[in-house]
């Protein structure tokens, strides 16, 4: 019985010598392309049980996750962070009627932001009285684009009650908005000026509330770094010549040429 014993104890040891050996085979470079990545094994990273713990494994190539992004409509892009100066405070409530005019620190909370933006105040070309308004042209990369932002602003116009002048460009697909409160509430020039005759058109909260409004549903078309994005982020021209105190909005009522 012992002879059959030796042989069947030779026969285990040559199986469980071949298995480890096959097993402790070095790995070739595993090449993943679905990720664009290149892995490599160092060593032997599959051992038997006798074996030492595997080598950690190495990357040799910055993994692409270009694949694993979400998809994004072709109207509906995102657009990068905005700068501080840019960042719009929260929407102002909704003034009174007949509305006032902007004071100075309305002014500095509300408008500034906007001129980062690419608002301006510009005098009125539309209006029956001279007056102030609050201007800025929204370009887009497509017609459809504009198509679709035009019907945010039916939307913004209908829930606000507050309608702007729409001017349309074609090349590129553009629109100019030009907005201002027709029934405004200037200050009294002294304690006893009745009110009925400080009613005239100028810039108020509403027209603040519409800007934001835009601005708020204008961002998803907005492609990331683009031109597009340069172009319609880009301060209004010389921002520091926008009007910052009360008298100087005023002083935009009457073109100076």
């Amino acid at each position: 019985m012992l002879p059959a014993r030796k042989s069947i104890s030779r026969a285990t040891t040559l199986a469980t010598a071949s298995s480890t050996a096959k097993t402790s085979m070095p790995l070739r470079t595993l090449v993943t392309s679905t990720v664009n990545t290149t892995v490599c094994y160092s060593g032997s990273s599959v051992r038997s049980r006798h074996s030492r713990a595997p080598r950690p494994l190495k990357l040799t190539s910055s993994i692409s996750l270009d694949c694993f992004k979400p998809l994004r409509s072709r109207h509906m892009s995102g657009h990068a962070p905005q700068p501080p100066e840019s960042k719009l405070p929260q929407l102002p409530p909704t003034p009174p009627y007949p509305c006032p005019f902007l004071t100075d620190e309305e002014i500095q909370t509300y408008l500034v932001p906007l001129y980062h933006r690419g608002w301006s105040v510009q005098p009125s070309t539309s209006a029956k009285k001279p007056a102030p308004e609050l201007v800025k042209r929204f370009i887009f990369s497509e017609y459809a684009s504009l198509e679709l932002f035009e019907r945010d602003l039916k939307d913004v116009t209908e829930s606000e009650n507050h309608h702007a002048v729409q001017e349309l460009t074609d090349s590129p697909p553009s629109i100019t908005i030009k907005v201002h409160t027709h029934s405004g509430l200037r200050p009294a020039a002294h304690p006893d000026e009745p009110r009925r005759g400080r009613v005239q058109p100028g810039i108020t909260l509403r027209d603040v509330r519409f800007a934001y409004l835009l601005e708020e549903r204008f961002v998803r078309y907005l492609r990331s770094g683009g031109e597009q994005e340069q172009a319609n982020m880009r301060p209004a021209a010389t921002v520091e010549e926008q009007p910052r105190t009360a008298e100087a909005v005023e002083a935009r009522r009457v073109s100076s040429g």
